[in-house]
This record gives structure tokens, sequence and C-alpha cells, in this order.
């Protein structure tokens, strides 16, 4: 399917998300950040998620766990209640499950994908967050001139962790350059952190 002329194209992921995201507190805070988590009697991963913890830190660029945030792995958890829409404009032009893209059932596949499995996911040394969100978990927008859906890429991932198989879609690309995202609309179902010491 090709449209003519400069359009707005929105791709909306809609369901459930895995993000895991790996947590860093810079130097000149850590011995502050180790005497609050004490002074509340909470180990530093449980006091991260602690509301009273941030308002006893009092670090202007600390008020929430988000901003120990340093790399996030994340995406679109394959699952029955997901999916995505491919929008031209104000028009919807394709409404297909994530499950389309892992499992196609026609002989020529409709969309293009890359599929990475990395079997067991290995973390390293360190503060971690992982996070489940359900909702509007990504819309991602891309203005081109001559729109193919061909030159779209979906880039799905298989994994392993915590003894749990999962297939999310990790990113979208368009003619070979990523597809930004611009706005999310979900909310937190589950957060975790924990510390690993290897």
């Amino acid at each position: 399917m090709i449209v003519m002329s400069e359009k707005h194209i929105k791709l909306k992921l809609y369901g459930e998300s895995f993000k895991i995201h790996s947590l860093e507190i810079k130097k000149e805070y850590l011995e502050k950040v180790h005497n609050i988590a004490k002074q509340i009697n909470e180990p530093l991963h449980s006091a991260l998620l602690n509301v009273k913890f941030f308002r006893r830190l009092n670090i202007k660029e600390y008020k929430t766990i988000q901003d120990f945030v340093k790399n996030t792995f994340s995406g679109l958890i394959k699952n029955d209640q997901n999916q995505i829409e491919i929008w031209i404009g104000k028009k919807r032009i394709e409404k297909f499950m994530l499950d389309d893209l892992f499992h196609s059932q026609t002989i020529f596949p409709l969309y293009q994908t890359q599929l990475n499995d990395i079997g067991k996911l290995k973390l390293k040394s360190g503060l971690f967050l992982i996070e489940r969100e359900v909702g509007l978990i990504g819309q991602y927008e891309v203005k081109v001139k001559n729109f193919n859906i061909e030159l779209l890429l979906f880039q799905l991932v298989k994994f392993e962790y915590s003894n749990t198989d999962y297939e999310i879609l990790n990113n979208i690309s368009y003619d070979k350059i990523e597809v930004p995202l611009l706005k999310f609309d979900s909310f937190l179902r589950n957060q975790t952190c924990f510390y690993i010491n290897k």
C-alpha cells in the first residue's frame, strides 16, 4: 500500500508493557541516599519505592525513583489484550495483534519484522527497577512524503526472565530510521526494585 504526499503517520501500541531499568546514584549523593534509607529502616532497593524516602532526601534532581534511571530495556508484551494501530492523519488504516507479527497466518508476512532471541536475560551487578504498565504504551509518530507500509520494521525480542518467557515489540523503524516515541497514556500495574551483587 502506497500513499502519496507528506503524511503524518502514527503507530499506537495498546496493551501491557515490560520495562527493566538500571538505576544509578551519583557518587556525591551516595552516602546521603544510604543514610536516608537507614533512617526509615529499609534496605535501599525498598526505600526507593517509598514516598517518605524522597521527602527526607530533599535533593532537587531526585524527586522520584525515575530520576535514578540510567538505561531502559522495554517493550509491548505479546498477550491477548494488546493491539497495534497504524494511522495516516486521522484515519486508521491497520489494526492487528502483536501475535500477528510473531506468528504470521499468511504465506507472505504482511509486515517486516526482525526477531532477536536473546535467551535468558542476564543482569550485571547493580540496582534495577522492573515495571509493568497497562494502557496506551506508546504512540510513535513520523512524517513522510510517500508512506510505504513495507518500509516499516517491527523489532521483536524473545527472552526469559525470572522463569518466564517473554515476547515483546521492542522498537519500530521506518526506512531504517527509528520512529520516535512521542507520547503514552498508561498506568502503573506493578513496580519492583532489587539489587544484584555479583
